[in-house]
């Protein structure tokens, strides 16, 4: 088999497909706002493709915003935390969109102790030095962090970027594309959490091993 090497630069599509009013005025110039608490949160103990997380809290335990409270020792895996302070009222089926029926734990929050939280922008510059980490400790952070796809399957982001010698990974695609009527929460996020999101991707390119990376926008966010 010959192997061409292509170097992609520019714009690029191709015929056919569906091609809706964008509708992306009503909010690309909205900035990220935070949103009201919850009262009460269930946190899926599956929420990706691969073993489901067992509970590492019991019904009465206060948790703290962050908390490991599901984990399982499964490579295909990623643990799930409380996104606030509170107390975990029970663990029980609840309805899942994909299975159906999952384990969830249950937690009402701490009404006076939920302030909303800013991204760490000031741990991240434009000249952020991935070589400071080692692959394996970029993997362990992210899956630690509970890292996972957005698409529908969830898969767990350290699976995918975990360096396989066998078969060694060259291109990273950094996909930028919000082809959707009316969503721009990617294109908001580039454009008020850029430190953040190049130094990701250094991390990633230094933990897979790529020798080149890609980013895909679309011709209207430019």
């Amino acid at each position: 088999m010959n192997h061409i090497n292509i170097k992609a630069k520019g714009k690029f599509t191709f015929a056919g497909g569906v091609h809706p009013p964008q509708s992306k005025t009503l909010t690309a110039d909205s900035p990220i706002q935070q949103g009201p608490a919850g009262k009460q949160l269930a946190i899926m103990l599956s929420q990706h493709t691969g073993a489901a997380c067992k509970p590492l809290v019991k019904k009465g335990d206060v948790v703290q915003a962050g908390q490991k409270i599901g984990d399982v020792d499964a490579f295909v895996s990623a643990p799930v935390h409380s996104p606030v302070n509170g107390t975990v009222k029970e663990i029980a089926l609840q309805s899942h969109t994909v299975l159906g029926r999952s384990l969830a734990v249950i937690i009402d929050a701490d009404p006076q102790n939920n302030l909303p939280k800013q991204p760490a922008s000031t741990k991240f510059a434009p000249d952020f030095d991935e070589s400071k980490y080692s692959p394996q400790q970029i993997c362990d952070a992210v899956r630690q962090a509970g890292i996972v796809g957005m698409g529908g399957a969830g898969f767990p982001t350290r699976v995918k970027i975990e360096p396989n010698p066998k078969q060694p990974k060259k291109t990273l695609i950094i996909n930028g594309c919000e082809c959707e009527p009316y969503i721009t929460c990617d294109y908001r996020i580039m454009l008020e959490w850029t430190n953040q999101i190049i130094a990701g991707i250094k991390l990633v390119k230094k933990a897979t091993g790529c020798s080149e990376v890609f980013f895909g926008i679309e011709d209207n966010k430019p």
